[in-house]
Parts: structure tokens; sequence; C-alpha cells
């Protein structure tokens, strides 16, 4: 017995706006550290982010308001350095390093958990094997950039569970040569694949991407007009991603992210009054330049150095590419094979596109009110 349009339709919005609210528009995506050698030392600043260190220390967040202060920062910093003592290991040629010195916690530009420390080696290192478990635990996983410059060596890992430790040999130093710390530093293409996978995550773990990139898969009736949206907005995030990760263009964080928001709801509510809507590929153009500078946020807090940005960038944008393609395909097969000739194709199009422009709607809100979703 086949279910009513409207209970069809209805149980789909509702699956959808469910899904949205309750998994919020970004999950922790990663933390990250830069370490430089000085002699014995190692001076290493964590960027730790702030939803991961809220699931990682259940009472960091005194108010319960979803949101790190900085006063919280402050009051916690003693979790805060522990958490990285348990979870954060460098050894050189074998031997442990020991940290020495650590600055307090504190909130960085309201976006990122900053801690400064200096570890300290038996001898000036010539090889370092970091162990980082830090944060990797928690619920759904979390990824930890660590980026190492040593003398003339400059490496970038991604560590993750199941890829938490990773080695880096140093070339020695003498004056006058390539290895000069005045010499530009060596930039390894290491962990390369990592960064692919980075961004695949970050793809699929943006649930507000993805709730646009959907609704632009339901208005597709043809799959030509769905290759042009795609492209259309391949194409602008691309541009903008590169632009914001290079620091060619600035736009306040709360400001594109409230905009994102307000595309989603846009697309969705021109799904739900039109049929097939017009200028869609040039729509999704401009707003595909947002959500591309929404992915440069994400890897400009980093702070790597411009010249070791290029190769990391293509990787992380060919795996963004990659998972908007493990969606947008069996979405798209969904939709032509089970939804496009039935009877319910336009209730349940029109459900499941209110559901998104609710959620986009929401997410608008709160963004714009300086809340997390």
């Amino acid at each position: 017995m086949r279910a009513p349009t409207s209970a069809v339709a209805w149980a789909a919005a509702s699956a959808v706006v469910t899904t949205c609210i309750v998994a919020g528009a970004h999950p922790a995506d990663f933390s990250a550290f830069y370490a430089e050698a000085s002699g014995r030392d190692l001076r290493v600043t964590f960027d730790l982010h702030p939803n991961a260190l809220r699931e990682a220390l259940a009472g960091l967040d005194v108010d319960g308001d979803g949101k790190l202060a900085a006063d919280e920062v402050a009051r916690g910093s003693g979790e805060i350095v522990r958490l990285l003592d348990e979870g954060v290991r460098v050894a050189s040629a074998g031997a442990p390093c020991v940290a020495t010195a650590t600055l307090p916690a504190r909130l960085f530009a309201g976006v990122r958990v900053q801690v400064e420390r200096v570890y300290t080696c038996d001898r000036a290192p010539d090889e370092l094997t970091w162990t980082v478990r830090a944060l990797t635990a928690i619920e759904g996983g979390h990824s930890f950039l660590g980026r190492t410059r040593l003398g003339a060596v400059y490496d970038q890992f991604v560590f993750k569970p199941g890829a938490e430790t990773h080695s880096v040999a140093v070339a020695p130093t003498v004056p006058g040569s390539a290895a000069d710390p005045r010499a530009e530093p060596a930039r390894r293409p290491s962990g390369l694949g990592s960064f692919f996978s980075l961004g695949v995550r970050h793809i699929l773990t943006g649930i507000d991407h993805l709730a646009f990139v959907l609704a632009l898969v339901f208005a597709a009736r043809r799959l030509r007009d769905l290759a042009l949206v795609v492209t259309s907005f391949t194409l602008a995030h691309s541009v903008t991603l590169a632009l914001g990760v290079f620091d060619l263009v600035h736009a306040p964080v709360r400001l594109v992210e409230s905009l994102i928001a307000a595309s989603i709801a846009w697309v969705a509510l021109e799904n739900v009054v039109r049929r097939e809507p017009r200028h869609r590929a040039a729509v999704t153009f401009g707003f595909g330049l947002l959500h591309g500078l929404g992915f440069s946020a994400a890897l400009r807090d980093i702070g790597w150095p411009p010249g070791g940005v290029a190769p990391a960038l293509f990787a992380f944008n060919a795996g963004v590419e990659a998972g908007q393609l493990a969606v947008v395909v069996p979405a798209f097969l969904v939709v032509s094979l089970w939804l496009r000739g039935r009877a319910s194709e336009r209730a349940v199009v029109r459900g499941v596109s209110a559901a998104l422009a609710c959620a986009g709607v929401y997410w608008l809100v709160v963004r714009a009110l300086g809340f997390t979703a």
C-alpha cells in the first residue's frame, strides 16, 4: 500500500530538518600546532578547536551556552594543559622531550583556543617523533594538523584516529649551506593524502554545505542541469578558497557563515515556489563564492606560511570535490530512479526543500546572533 503523498513529504521533511538541527552546522573540524626548533628547545603553538575542547572537557563550558568565552578558557587553562600533557608526546632520537614552559590558554580571535609551550630535548634534535592523541578520541573523531620547522626542513602531517604517530628527520645545519635557517626551508609534500582526507571530511561533516548541495540536487530534473550547477559551485568555491587561504580576500567569519545559511534558505525556498528555478547556475556561482570563503576560513586559521600552502590547498580542494561527488551522485540517482515521474514527486521536493529552508533560516538566526551552529 502506497503512503499518501502528504505523509511521504512530511516524513522526508521531518527527517531532514531534525538531522540538520541535531547535527549542527559545523562539527569540530580540526586543531593544529606549529613547532619550530631552537637549539635544544622546541617552541610549539597549539591552536585548539573550541567545539572539540568542549566535548573532551565536559566542565569547560561553565554556563552551558554551547560556546567558550575568554573567561571560561582562562579558568580551564590547567585542564587544557593537562589534556596536552596526556595527549601529545614528542621524542628526539627516542628520548622524550619535556615541557619546560607553558603560557596559559587563551581564546584567540574568538575561534581558537591557543596554548604556547616549550619542549626541551636532551640535545638539539636531528629526528623527531610526534605522537598526538589529544582530542582524536572524541565522538566522531578529530583531526590534528601538525607543522614542524626544523632547520631547513618544513614538515606537515595530519594526525587522526589510526594515524597518531609521525616522524620527521632533521638535516644538520651548516652555516652558509642550503640548511642555513636563513635560507628558505624545504617544503616536504608529506601528508598530502591526509590533506585530501581532511577535505573529504570537511565537506562530509559540514552539514550546511551538504544541505546547499542537496537543495541543488532536488531541483535538477536532468543530468545536464545537475552538471551545470555543480560545475558552477565548484569553480566559484575553488576561486574564493584560494583567495581566502592566500589572504587576498578578507571577510568577517560571522558574516560569511550567516550568508552561507542564507544561501541555503534562498535556494531551498526557490525549489518550493518554482518547479524549475530560474538562472540556477548563475545563482549557484554567486553563492559558491560564499561557500569558498567558508572553506578557506578553516584553512586560514591554521596560519601556514604562504610558500607551504599550495600543495596542501590542492589536496584539500580535491578532497572537498571528492566528498561532494560522493553525495551528489548517489543522491541524484536515488531522486531520478525513485522519485521522478511519481505522483508524490512535487510534494516530496517541496517538503524536503521547505525543511532545508527552515534549517537555513535557523542557522542564519543563530549565527547572526553569535551562537555556534
